[in-house]
């Protein structure tokens, strides 16, 4: 079996007593994913020899986070926040 040669035997066995005990509980899933809302573009399209201009945002953008947690296969908690960042 392929190891980390770092690993210390003593804390993988007793992270392995820990897991054992825990093999009962239902697993719970967490996945959190975020896309902004301003999205640069840096290339545009424009016949040819001609120049595209635009105004872009500095610093200020708008980003929305998901988190959701999922148990036997049922969305418990799904929290979208939606907010200007800086």
């Amino acid at each position: 079996m392929t190891s980390f040669k770092e690993q210390e035997p003593e804390k993988v066995a007793e992270f392995l007593d820990i897991l054992d005990n825990l093999k009962d509980l239902p697993v719970l899933y967490i996945d959190e994913t975020g896309i902004n809302r301003y999205l640069y573009r840096p290339y545009a399209g424009a016949p040819r020899g001609e120049k595209v201009y635009d105004k872009i945002s500095g610093r200020r953008f708008e980003r929305t986070n998901e988190v959701e947690q999922k148990l036997n296969g049922s969305f418990l908690i799904r929290y979208i926040d939606s907010q200007i960042r800086e």
